[in-house]
């Protein structure tokens, strides 16, 4: 079909890791006994943390590289398209500064024996304090270099285009791995033409981290070349944080090279 095309476009980005705090749960579970008369404790986990000394926005804490790719079939006639997205596919290496702790354990606990109640500070305690029983949960931990991936997303959309005042609509879906997201987020937008050079549009979505959002989308256009745009699919969380799980605004200059 003459009216189809299909592009691939590929992108690349040089990575600055600034905070990072990350905790990988394999295995827990915590039982007490009906009666109180003990306590199980069984957990394997990983804790990882960027170098806490160094905080500053210009810190760098971590390098790394990831890659985007788009696969795009539009049909120019009907003006529909339709695009898969694999972004931030890469990792970035923290410091050795950074602190990396491999817990695996289980831990039966039935409780102290008290011969004094007047002088519990003298009490052994069966030689039970808090720096022993950190001993135990955190039997492997050291301040090392480590490399982390980076939770890659994944996104379909399909889009068309009109003519007239409306001029597109998109639905779409994405999931973001490694980062205990409960659903897929579902979202939509639809764009109007304000004048020549304005654009704005209105965006719901749905699921991800959060319950509804709504935002709004403007998007300026000098010539065909250049265009600045700012948006946000999470204005709630700016009117009503209480209610909302999430905000966000994206901020974008581009500059078309023929």
């Amino acid at each position: 079909d003459n009216n189809t095309k299909v592009n691939i476009y590929f992108g690349f980005n040089l990575l600055k890791g600034q905070q990072l705090q990350s905790l990988n749960i394999n295995r827990g579970s915590f039982y007490t006994s009906i009666d109180g008369d003990y306590l199980d404790l069984n957990t394997k986990f990983s804790y990882f943390t960027s170098d806490q000394s160094h905080k500053n926005f210009t810190d760098v804490n971590g390098i790394g590289i990831s890659f985007d790719a788009f696969f795009v079939i539009e049909n120019t006639k009907s003006k529909l398209s339709f695009t898969f997205a694999s972004e931030d596919l890469g990792y970035i290496s923290w410091t050795k500064k950074s602190y990396l702790a491999g817990v695996d354990t289980a831990i039966h606990f039935d409780g102290v024996e008290i011969t004094n109640i007047m002088n519990v500070a003298q009490e052994n305690l069966h030689g039970i304090s808090q720096d022993s029983l950190m001993d135990i949960i955190y039997s492997k931990s050291d301040t090392v270099p480590f490399q982390l991936s980076i939770p890659e997303k994944l996104s379909f959309e399909i889009k068309k285009e009109w003519s007239g005042f409306i001029n597109s609509a998109l639905i779409g879906v994405n999931y973001i791995f490694d980062v205990g997201q409960p659903i897929p987020q579902f979202y939509a937008m639809q764009t109007a033409v304000i004048t020549k050079w304005l654009n704005i549009g209105l965006i719901e979505n749905y699921g991800g981290f959060s319950g509804f959002n709504v935002g709004l989308y403007f998007q300026v256009n000098t010539n065909k070349n250049f265009n600045a745009t700012i948006s946000s699919g999470n204005l709630t969380g700016f009117i009503l944080p209480k209610e909302a799980y999430a905000r966000s605004v994206f901020i974008s200059i581009a500059y078309k090279i023929k």
